[in-house]
């Protein structure tokens, strides 16, 4: 495999490391492949391609080793792992880390059964957010952490996704340096607790200030995500706990509905264009509606939309029947 890497035939960090691990294990190459094949075994159990497990690699050493750009992953381990038996153990901790990898997929995994709901609904929050940036500070608190303070570290978690997704930093190198930052930390033992995490960390989080002016005028192009902002909203807005009274996350029973319609023709004309266009992707004209009655309001004109958002048992979506009209003003105000 070297050779052929070496004579110019690209092969992958994953096909690169198997071969290095197997060779470096020597006389414990049967151990070493036995971890190797149970490791893959699971993550293709969970629905991990083979074109992802250099991810799953990276994530595992960054929890450990902070952050390492895929380019630089296989020298790195080469200069770390030496020798028979780190060889063993590092094929090791890949397959004790691919089960918590693939239950990262899977919030009903048994693996959760521990932390309970809290944790639960974190793991499938990060999963609908697509935080795929995170795993390896995930990774380390789940190893490192206790289970109360996983239970408070991983809600936290799931607010500093939703904040760097609504001010547009998911992307920034500075975001995935500083997770990975912290996930070496905490793999060190230098952090213990959820609030230790959160001091560590204030250098690189989204303010208070920042995310309130980002959140007041975000755009929601993803039907996912305005979706799942807004069942949080109304479980806070109606304060409740009972588990039949939170709005049902299937899209086939409820939608989004877009309050200033994705079409202007014919009811909406009179939103100019530029108005339009400014608003229409707004969180604040965005609601939740049952398919039905979505489906009769359409594009409708307002004054017929408001009757609709009247009959609906969503409290914010009922909220929007209190406007006599619709447009800039009334989303900058909701």
């Amino acid at each position: 495999f070297e050779v052929l890497n070496d004579r110019g035939l690209e092969l992958s960090v994953s096909d690169l490391l198997k071969n290095y691990i197997f060779r470096i294990a020597s006389d414990k190459v049967a151990e070493a492949q036995q971890h190797w094949t149970s490791m893959t075994s699971r993550l293709e159990a969970s629905g991990v391609e083979e074109k992802n497990l250099k991810t799953f690699i990276r994530h595992v050493w960054a929890s450990t080793h902070g952050l390492t750009r895929e380019k630089n992953l296989y020298e790195a381990i080469r200069k770390i792992v030496t020798g028979m038996q780190r060889a063993v153990d590092f094929a090791a901790e890949l397959n004790e880390q691919a089960c918590i990898y693939a239950a990262l997929d899977n919030p009903n995994d048994e693996f959760w059964k521990q932390y309970g709901a809290p944790v639960r609904e974190a793991v499938d929050t990060l999963q609908l957010l697509k935080a795929v940036q995170i795993r390896p500070l995930v990774l380390a608190v789940l190893r490192r952490f206790d289970i109360s303070e996983t239970r408070r570290a991983l809600p936290m978690l799931v607010c500093w996704t939703v904040r760097f997704t609504i001010t547009g930093k998911l992307g920034s190198g500075p975001l995935e340096s500083g997770y990975a930052d912290r996930a070496k930390d905490v793999s060190a033992g230098e952090i213990k607790t959820a609030k230790h995490l959160f001091d560590a960390s204030k250098g690189f989080l989204t303010g208070d200030g920042d995310f309130e002016a980002a959140f007041a005028t975000a755009r929601i192009s993803a039907h996912y995500l305005g979706r799942f902002y807004l069942r949080v909203l109304e479980k806070q807005y109606v304060s409740i706990d009972s588990a039949e009274l939170i709005v049902n996350p299937s899209e086939e029973v409820v939608t989004l509905e877009h309050i200033m319609p994705q079409t202007r023709e014919p009811h909406w004309i009179n939103v100019n264009s530029e108005e339009h266009q400014a608003g229409m992707k707004r969180l604040g004209n965005l609601a939740l509606l049952d398919k039905d009655l979505n489906e009769k309001g359409g594009n409708q004109p307002f004054a017929q939309k408001r009757i609709t958002y009247l009959s609906s048992r969503i409290a914010l979506t009922r909220e929007i029947a209190k406007h006599q009209t619709w447009g800039a003003t009334e989303i900058d105000q909701r």
